[in-house]
Order: structure tokens, then C-alpha cells, then sequence
């Protein structure tokens, strides 16, 4: 014997969470399946705690403002600071996890690991569901290398980092993206010696360069040390910490650590779906194949969120559950559009981006039009201690439709929202322009910006509908 629902619903952090409250409004009876913590890892192991810690590492930090690095924190401080961690996270489970599910009586929260024994029945712990939809989102977990010598050693993820019995004196990270870019700060800020090893001669290459680069200086000045083009050959254990292997520039060299992280990209979920029993293809890095309505090559299948791949974000995950319960059960069908979809990195001051990337503009520099405004321009940033950082938007030529804004400034992942809905509503610079801003404030730098565009227009002779 098999329960039946309309809708089963495999993982249950933010995604799936999202899809079930959809599918509830369609008043769908839905199972929701988790195998761990409902909220997942965004709520549980990444995205809560991670933030969490960073502001308490910015807070630490700000104690030593004439120690550089500050001290290592002693074993009851940094576990005051895990205990304030755990505790966000707790109050956000509460709130926009068990709250909403609670309330919601359509929705039946199920505990285990489900697996597929045929298109639309999953089993779990020997009992049998059936639906005539199902929508895979089990997520993602850091990827693992396979490095000689790992035998020896685990690296820490992401997740297990935030969860050290204490603070290291020193830390290597593999890779340059966010998450290295985000803990490299973190421990820094605690006091560890952190070194950035990255494979590619540069990092974040989707974002400006003049953005970028800043950022890298400013983390350099806080004692994060960056060594780029570098091969990992094997990793062991000595000094009682770990050594690193590594060709440099074609030169073999020996980078030491009391820890090495590794942040080299998300692996999807699928191992323990058995998806061989379905029709459900995947792409070459494991991840699902969705075509823009989120269907999988297997009927009445879809999946969301990081299962899925790129962008690997949980705002991400959550509008592609949406998206994906309203094709089941609503009178017409939506397609995915990432290009409203903003990035932010947790660094100080924060990194924002929204639209086209830098590669992007410069492919399509013939058709496009560039305002850079660096942090100095703005008076709030003389108020807040002069951080580095700057603003860069993009525009179409003809009409001024805002293309791509990036942002690295303090509260840049709060300021790129009116950036995202700019983009939503296909907005030109000159509505930016015509927009009175709260002074004196960093948002002002997005007005400066298209005032600088229109202003530029209007010398050029701008077409009639490109001017004030």
C-alpha cells in the first residue's frame, strides 16, 4: 500500500519549503521530505549561520582597531560566539521554517532520506508515496576534491568551518570565489593567518575589475594573503598542521596551515535519489537538466534550486520553486529568468551585482553605455570613514534600459535590490535619474551614476524618449 498526494516535494530547505507553501495556495496536498533539518542548509549550515558569524568577526574585529591581526580569541570567547550563531539560526528555524509549516494543514513534513522506485512513488524507511508531481530539491553540498594525501586529513567546507572547537591560528582555503573570499575574511578578522590559493590568475572575473581589485587590496590589508596560479599536487599532515603541495609559476612550494579549507564549488544532491529509476537526465557536473519552465526530461518531474546548478543561491531556489508550482498547477506556464537574479558577497564593505557581468558589457561594449562612480563622490562615504569601493552601471545606447549594475560599498546587498527592480521593470537611466534619493546615503551613488549617463546623452543629442 502507497499514500497518495498531489504534490511530493524531495527536500525541505528554503526551495522546497517555498514549493509547498506554493503548491498549499493552489490547495494541493503536498509531502514534504526531508532527510535532516527542515530550513536546510541556508537556514542550518550556510547562509544564517555563515552571516551570522561574519557580523560577529566584524564586531570582534572592531575591538582591535590598532591590532593587526587582532588576537586569536581564548576558548570561551570564541565559543560565545558559536553559541550567538547557533542561536540566529535557531530564531530564523522559528520563524520562517516551523512557523509557516505549522500553520499550514496541507502540508505534511515527513523525515527521512526518499528515494525513487519508480517516476512518481518514492520510497522512504520501506513506506510508499505516490503523486502524479513530483519536484526534486534536495540542494547542494560543498564539493570535495581528491587530493593525494587526503587520507590523512579532512578539510573543512563551509559548513564544518563554522563549527571548529576553536579559532585556528592559521588557515589555508582552496579557491577564490565567495565562500573562500567570505571565511577568508571571517577568520581574519578573529585573528587567524589566512592564505587564498586560487587555480586562476585572478578572482570573481564576472565582476569589474576596478571592483575587484579593491576588494582584494582591502582584504590584504587586513592580513589576508592571496597567491594566484597555483596547482595542488598533495596535501599532509606536519607541525601538527596541514602542508600543502603546491606548483607555482612552474616552481614547487610548501604553503602551511593549522587547517585547510576548501571552497571550490557546490556538488548536487543526486547520490542518494536513485534517479535510475526514473528518465532524469543530468548534465556533465552531476547537476539536473530543466528546461526553462524547471520540467526534467522525466514526466511529471521538476526540480529547483541548487539541484539544479548555477546561480546556487537561495533567493535563487526559492523563485524557481515558485516558478516550478505555478507551471503545475496554474492555467499558464512561466519560464526562468536569472537576469533579475542578484549575487552578494558578505565581505566588508559588501559586493553586489545584478544583470550583465563585466564579461558580458565588455563583449557588448559597441551597444552599451558605462558610469563608474567611485566611493570618494559620495558624501556618506566621507561620514562612515572613507571604505573603498565604487559603482558601475550599464545601459543600452539606444533608450538607456539599465543592463547591469555592480556595487561594492558597505550595505551593497541591501542597495542592489532597487537596482534588481529596475531591471524587473525594464527601467532606463533616466528613470533612475528622475528619482529623488535620501542624502546623504551610499544609494545616492546609483542616482549619480544614471545623472552622469543621462547628462552625457543629452551632449551627445539622445533621442527624444533618452532625455529630460
Amino acid at each position: 500500500m502507497s499514500s497518495s498526494y498531489d504534490l511530493i516535494v524531495l527536500g525541505g530547505g528554503v526551495t522546497g519549503i517555498a514549493a509547498a507553501l506554493r503548491a498549499a495556495g493552489y490547495g494541493a496536498r503536498t509531502l514534504l521530505i526531508e532527510a535532516s533539518r527542515p530550513g536546510g542548509a541556508c537556514v542550518n549550515w550556510g547562509c544564517v549561520p555563515s552571516k551570522t558569524l561574519i557580523d560577529l568577526a566584524s564586531r570582534y574585529h572592531a575591538r582591535f582597531p590598532d591590532q593587526m591581526p587582532p588576537p586569536l580569541p581564548d576558548l570561551a570567547t570564541w565559543r560565545a560566539q558559536i553559541a550567538a550563531m547557533r542561536q540566529a539560526s535557531l530564531e530564523v528555524f522559528k520563524r520562517q521554517v516551523e512557523a509557516p509549516l505549522l500553520a499550514e494543514d496541507r502540508i505534511t513534513l515527513l523525515r527521512g532520506k526518499g528515494r525513487f522506485i519508480a517516476p512518481n512513488e518514492i520510497v522512504v524507511a520501506g513506506e510508499h508515496y505516490r503523486a502524479e508531481k513530483i519536484l526534486i530539491a534536495c540542494g547542494g553540498a560543498p564539493r570535495r576534491l581528491t587530493l593525494p594525501g587526503d587520507g590523512q586529513i579532512r578539510p573543512l567546507t563551509a559548513y564544518t568551518a563554522l563549527g571548529l572547537r576553536r579559532c585556528p591560528a592559521s588557515l589555508l582555503i582552496l579557491g577564490g570565489g565567495v565562500i573562500a573570499l567570505e571565511m577568508g575574511q571571517l577568520f581574519a578578522r578573529f585573528g587567524s593567518k589566512v592564505t587564498i590559493l586560487e587555480r586562476g590568475s585572478h578572482f570573481l572575473p564576472d565582476f569589474d575589475p576596478r571592483l575587484s581589485t579593491q576588494l582584494r587590496l582591502a582584504l590584504e590589508a587586513e592580513g589576508v594573503d592571496f597567491h594566484f596560479g597555483v596547482q595542488t599536487e598533495r596535501i599532509k599532515r606536519e607541525r601538527g598542521g596541514v602542508a600543502l603541495h603546491a606548483l607555482k609559476g612552474g616552481e614547487k612550494q610548501i604553503f602551511h596551515g593549522d587547517e585547510l579549507l576548501t571552497a571550490v564549488g557546490t556538488a548536487p544532491a543526486i547520490t542518494d535519489l536513485n534517479l535510475s529509476a526514473t528518465d532524469i537526465a543530468t548534465d556533465r557536473g552531476g547537476f539536473i537538466s530543466v528546461d526553462a519552465t524547471l520540467r526534467t526530461s522525466a514526466d511529471g518531474i521538476w526540480a529547483a534550486g541548487d539541484i539544479i546548478g548555477a546561480p546556487l543561491i537561495a533567493p535563487a531556489g526559492v523563485y524557481e520553486a515558485e516558478v516550478a508550482v505555478d507551471n503545475m498547477f496554474g492555467q499558464s506556464q512561466r519560464s526562468v529568468d536569472h537576469r533579475c537574479t542578484p549575487l552578494s558577497l558578505f565581505v566588508e564593505p559588501e559586493l553586489a551585482s545584478v544583470g550583465i557581468c563585466a564579461q558580458q558589457a565588455a563583449e557588448e561594449k559597441e551597444s552599451l553605455l558605462e558610469s563608474y562612480v567611485d566611493l570618494a563622490d559620495i558624501a556618506k562615504s566621507h561620514i562612515v570613514g572613507n571604505p573603498p569601493g565604487g559603482m558601475v552601471l550599464w545601459a543600452d545606447t539606444n533608450g538607456g534600459r539599465l543592463r547591469g549594475v555592480q556595487i561594492f560599498a558597505p550595505r551593497a546587498a541591501d542597495i542592489i535590490n532597487e537596482a534588481v527592480l529596475a531591471l524587473r521593470h525594464n527601467l532606463t537611466v533616466h528613470d533612475l535619474a528622475a528619482c529623488s534619493h535620501t542624502y546623504p546615503t551610499i544609494a545616492v551613488g546609483l542616482h549619480l551614476a544614471a545623472r552622469r549617463l543621462v547628462r552625457t546623452e543629452r551632449t551627445k543629442g539622445a533621442p527624444a524618449s533618452f532625455s529630460t
